[in-house]
């Protein structure tokens, strides 16, 4: 049975006390980007648990401290409401099943309380905030320009589309903080205060949080944007209203001093952007990394100019930067450098690039789904299916991997494997993506002369997902008429 609640503000149950659930889930939210991440990092240093494994990508160095089951389970909320990470629904729905599934993350884990950290708690805080669990919330907040410019640099969201989301996350956040009062902490303040506003928190929010070990835990190098000179969105209007939420924000923050300007340098991305628009690349590489040499982590400036190095198909000037450039830490050294390798059509030395990023202290998601891929490139497909298959339970999205490497099986000749892999991809979709897998693997039933088992299984991809036409049309089809 579903659970239809409004995504009205609701107020975190955090007075509820019983003998067996007094010790609270501690809960993280403000917006991507905000410094949730950092705060996290620290509440964990000090002892809060992160229940299960985590989600760990390449744009943020220390970690996300997000766990991988609390990012699906917010994700398959959203789904089924009709929202996503990008827009809240206007109506939450969800299961009993999904209800278990929270109790279980907020749950303490061996005595000491669960830290739940992702952007999306804020778009079904509703959902999380239901159960029976008592829980400890803090909040995050940073200047929406200064977010919006970490999006446009580290995903290449625009930055009219970043305050969107912004505003998006935040105004749940505002409104949470009017009606219940929860702490939040200005992560533009100064370095000092804002990990002192942290330790504060930390005493309050669970007694035996050990705030001395913070300061360790805590690098604002890795804050590398503010909203200074830079890039500047083009719907001024929005601007403003995000700017007016953000001094509502600040209102119910204590006074700080302002962190010093981060010196990001936009004018030269900005250079090597039009350069490769107008397909000039002569000196570009010194350019890069004289850039990255201007600020204090070269990966900030590194990760932007790559990326777009790769999307100009540019892959010999990402070389020539990657070699010029100040060194990054070595898993993301690894994960660049396989990059240029496989987009240059190098993949013996994109794998030996990727194998180095994948042995460093836990490595990148993304280093080690791309040595897949550079393995399967290299004609290694045994190896290359065996890691698709070893990391796919640790994925955020898990039918992807089983998926591709269903499809690798099939192209292989071992089509009873290849089934195998497209039932565990269908297990593990939300329903909402099942239709287009069900589609395939009634292709793949097709073409072995198992129409039967093809046609049950397009009736229940239009069942599942009826706005896919592919289903209708392949139904519709004389190869799979019945």
């Amino acid at each position: 049975m579903a659970h239809h609640v409004t995504t009205g503000p609701a107020t975190p149950n955090v007075e509820r006390r019983t003998p067996n659930i007094a010790l609270p889930a501690i809960i993280v939210l403000g917006a991507p980007r905000t410094g949730t991440s950092a705060l996290a990092g620290m509440l964990a240093a000090a002892g809060a648990a992160v229940p299960g494994s985590m989600v760990r990508n390449w744009d943020n160095a220390l970690g996300h401290f997000e766990a991988t089951a609390a990012v699906r389970l917010s994700d398959a909320v959203l789904a089924r409401s009709g929202g996503s990470w990008l827009q809240a629904p206007g109506e939450l729905r969800w299961t009993a099943d999904e209800a278990q599934e929270r109790d279980r993350l907020l749950a303490p884990i061996e005595g000491r309380p669960a830290l739940i950290k992702d952007p999306r708690v804020l778009l079904c805080w509703p959902f999380w905030s239901a159960g029976d669990r008592p829980l400890a919330v803090i909040g995050t907040v940073r200047h929406p320009l200064a977010a919006a410019r970490s999006q446009l640099a580290w995903r290449r969201l625009p930055l009219d589309e970043a305050l969107r989301l912004w505003l998006a996350h935040t105004r749940p956040l505002l409104a949470l903080a009017e009606t219940t009062g929860l702490p939040l902490i200005d992560i533009d303040a100064e370095p000092a205060r804002v990990l002192a506003a942290a330790q504060d928190a930390a005493r309050r929010l669970w007694p035996d949080l050990d705030p001395e070990v913070m300061p360790a835990a805590f690098d604002p190098g890795q804050l590398h944007h503010d909203a200074g000179a830079g890039a500047m969105p083009q719907d001024a209007g929005l601007l403003a209203e995000a700017e007016s939420v953000h001094r509502a924000l600040l209102a119910r923050c204590p006074a700080a001093p302002r962190r010093a300007p981060a010196g990001y340098p936009w004018p030269a991305l900005e250079r090597i952007e039009q350069a490769l628009a107008a397909g000039r690349t002569t000196g570009l590489a010194a350019e890069i990394a004289t850039a990255a040499r201007s600020v204090a982590d070269p990966a900030a400036v590194l990760v932007p100019a790559c990326a777009a190095l790769l999307r100009a198909h540019q892959p010999e000037i990402m070389l020539a930067t990657l070699a010029a450039a100040p060194p990054c830490a070595p898993a993301l050294a690894g994960l660049l450098l396989g990059k240029a390798h496989l987009a240059a059509g190098r993949p013996q030395p994109a794998v030996a690039a990727l194998r180095s990023a994948c042995a460093t202290p836990d490595p990148y998601w993304e280093a080690r789904s791309l040595l897949a891929h550079a393995l399967h490139a290299a004609r290694k497909r045994d190896e290359a299916r065996a890691q698709l298959i070893a990391i796919a339970p640790e994925a955020v999205h898990p039918a992807q991997c089983w998926a591709t490497a269903a499809e690798w099986a099939w192209a292989d000749g071992d089509h009873a494997e290849a089934l195998e892999l497209f039932i565990r991809a269908l297990d593990s979709a939300p329903p909402h993506r099942r239709g287009r897998l069900r589609c395939r693997q009634a292709e793949l039933l097709h073409a072995l002369g198992r129409e039967t088992e093809a046609l049950d299984a397009l009736h229940i991809a239009l069942a599942e997902d009826p706005t896919y036409p592919r289903a209708r049309m392949l139904l519709n089809s004389s190869d799979l008429d019945p």
